[in-house]
Formats: C-alpha cells, sequence, structure tokens
C-alpha cells in the first residue's frame, strides 16, 4: 500500500520554499500516530473502557484497524481523483526527482499526510493484539 502512496508522491509538488521535499520523508506521518496512539490506548483508552464493562476484543480492534486503513484508502482515491483533475486541467509543474523529469500536478506532497497518519493508526488496531 505504501509503494502506492509513495508513487503517487513522485507526481505531486515536492517543493517546500524551494527546497524538493523526499517522498519518502513523509513516512515520518505513518510513525507518529503508532507513537502516540500505542501508549495513550494500552494506558488511558484501553483500561477506562474495561472500568466501563466494554469488551473491545481483539477482534473489534482488528476490525477497527481495517476501517480505518479503508478511510486511509478512500481519502488516497479522493485525492488521487482530485490530482488528476488538476492535470487534466494543466495546472503541473516540471520536477525531477533523481535523474527523471515528472510531470506533476500542482498540489503539495503534503496532501499526503492525512493517508499516512491514518494507515499508522490502522497499524495500531489491526496489528498491535492485546487484552
Amino acid at each position: 500500500m505504501t509503494s502506492l502512496v509513495f508513487t503517487q508522491g513522485l507526481v505531486l509538488d515536492l517543493n517546500v520554499n524551494g527546497f524538493a521535499l523526499p517522498v519518502s520523508s513523509l513516512n515520518v506521518f505513518n510513525s507518529l500516530p503508532i507513537l502516540i496512539l500505542i501508549p495513550l490506548l494500552d494506558r488511558l483508552v484501553y483500561p477506562l473502557l474495561r472500568k466501563h464493562n466494554v469488551n473491545f476484543t481483539v477482534m473489534k480492534k482488528i476490525g477497527t484497524g481495517f476501517f480505518v486503513a479503508t478511510l486511509a484508502m478512500v481519502y488516497a482515491g479522493l485525492s488521487e481523483m482530485y490530482r488528476l483533475h488538476l492535470v487534466e486541467k494543466g495546472d503541473v509543474v516540471a520536477q525531477k526527482v533523481g535523474d527523471v523529469t515528472y510531470t506533476a500536478a500542482s498540489l503539495s506532497i503534503f496532501i499526503q499526510v492525512p493517508t499516512y497518519l491514518l494507515v499508522g493508526a490502522a497499524e495500531v488496531f489491526a496489528s498491535v493484539a492485546g487484552p
């Protein structure tokens, strides 16, 4: 999945104040929700749910993770539709990545941040199982 988002990033505007942002640097936005949500869920949310007799089983956690991953893909699809719309209008920039020059939409690479955040949150629920 992330390779698809990475490929989409190559045809988005990587320019940030005159600096070409490496596409792979957005992976930090995948790690942030993992680093924040695991301790938050483990120390606060799950104990609070157990205290109120809410049974948030492993299967429910995995289902929540898949639902959040679906939201991430819907968002990525919608942003791709918008990117293509800009390209069709001719709202493009030429940008060089390595030795290859791409015709990229004038849409900022940061349009992908919500996708990375949602995928990170989905990983927390779908991959981390526990009581």
